[in-house]
């Protein structure tokens, strides 16, 4: 599948995604699984991507050539993740109004062995609590890998709760 997204520097979100696409779908599996399992105390978490992932995703130089940003233009990164941020809220929102019970956050491509902990905090973590801050819902931040470096910074970003691969040493 080609990527939408040839340029760093020309990444932004569709203002009417969230009527397009999967979502339609998934506010119908939603309304679903209330009606079936509200009264049974089984919670509803909703997934979604991080910005940096999603960036990874839509970008057409994949994470390679995102990496190859941060080094070289960190501020072109930065202001891709603003513009996917702004899309991702507008996600949240969209949860928030569908009364899940959390919302699982899942950053794959911000493991240790490309992001690391500077770089986590100075250019992800600001993006993170974003999300984190206008979360109605609780919220569950996952990062693939070993994440060790990085676990007190994922610790505060303002989630309420992360999830840790098997490769972390506690």
């Amino acid at each position: 599948i080609d990527s939408p997204f040839d340029d760093i520097q020309n990444i932004e979100v569709p203002d009417d995604f969230i009527n397009k696409g999967k979502f339609p779908i998934i506010e119908k599996t939603i309304q679903l699984l209330h009606e079936k399992y509200d009264d049974k105390d089984v919670p509803i978490i909703a997934p979604m991507m991080g910005p940096f992932t999603l960036l990874s995703q839509v970008f057409s130089l994949k994470l390679e050539g995102i990496i190859k940003h941060l080094n070289n233009d960190i501020v072109d990164v930065e202001d891709a993740l603003w513009n996917i941020n702004t899309g991702l809220l507008d996600e949240i929102e969209f949860y928030n109004d569908l009364n899940v019970d959390a919302i699982a956050i899942f950053e794959p491509d911000a493991t240790t062995k490309l992001i690391e902990p500077t770089m986590y905090k100075n250019v992800l973590k600001p993006f993170l609590e974003e999300l984190s801050n206008n979360n109605e819902i609780p919220s569950i931040l996952h990062i693939c890998g070993d994440t060790t470096n990085n676990l007190e910074n994922m610790m505060t970003s303002g989630f309420e709760a992360i999830s840790i691969d098997s490769g972390v040493d506690i």
